[in-house]
């Protein structure tokens, strides 16, 4: 009887809202273990290749934006299968040819660890680069979103600072968030169910908050058209609620 040929082990992804593999690596900075950051937000992403124009454009534009990070209790931690001195020279050069120190860890993953637990080897794209990932960890060490691309795709920056304070935006408010493309960083629309209750137990949206509330009632919830007509049911600039002042409610025509 034939033996079968031996096939690559199969490794399931991350689960969103359970903990991050945890994992001890030799990083730009030194040692570093993920367990460790616990109390801060942690985004963990991976690179296809050190001393490559996308990933040296993306690796400048996160460096870019580190305070924006830092200011929202969040360390950045890179991570390729490349060597510790492959990533120091290539962080030098980028320093040296595009001006933007990199003040974040670079996590040397030569053993493809940590890669594998985190499920960033896709066969398909390549057997030895991670594609290209980002993990979002909360300050308790739970994995709270994942995104992955391609290898051909670079990361939008924004894109990774919107998802990172609609995460935390949700963890304050109990609201469900969402942000279009075009909005600056910080405007956020919380969308709710309307109900009996609705108004009681939505948190209060101050006189200038950052949160606008839109609410739309079960009917048009379950209707087929209910995305058409969210922007036109309900719009609050404040909600009514037990101890909230200064509200205001602007109701649109009713839907057929």
């Amino acid at each position: 009887m034939q033996t079968p040929a031996p096939t690559a082990e199969r490794r399931s992804l991350p689960r969103l809202n359970e903990p991050a593999p945890d994992f001890e690596a030799t990083t730009t900075q030194g040692p570093l273990k993920l367990s460790d950051q616990r109390g801060k937000w942690v985004v963990l992403f991976s690179h296809p290749a050190d001393f490559t124009p996308v990933c040296s454009t993306e690796f400048m534009a996160f460096a870019r934006n580190y305070d924006e990070f830092t200011k929202r209790n969040a360390v950045l931690i890179g991570i390729s299968v490349d060597s510790v001195y492959s990533h120091i020279a290539w962080i030098r050069n980028i320093e040296e040819k595009g001006g933007v120190k990199v003040p974040f860890p670079v996590v040397a993953d030569l053993d493809m660890k940590v890669a594998q637990q985190f499920g960033m080897i896709h066969p398909g794209e390549g057997a030895t680069a991670t594609v290209r990932t980002v993990f979002f960890i909360d300050d308790k060490g739970i994995v709270r979103a994942m995104i992955y691309y391609p290898m051909s795709c670079g990361r939008n920056i924004d894109e990774v600072i919107r998802v990172l304070d609609a995460l935390q935006t949700a963890d304050k408010n109990g609201v469900a968030t969402f942000r279009s493309a075009s909005a600056r960083i910080g405007k956020f629309t919380v969308v709710f169910w309307v109900s009996l209750m609705s108004f009681t137990h939505l948190p209060c949206a101050s006189s200038g908050s950052t949160l606008t509330a839109i609410g739309f009632t079960p009917r048009l919830a379950n209707s087929p058209e209910s995305a058409a007509v969210l922007p036109s049911s309900v719009v609050q600039t404040g909600v009514k609620s037990a101890g909230c002042e200064n509200s205001t409610t602007q109701e649109s025509p009713a839907h057929s």
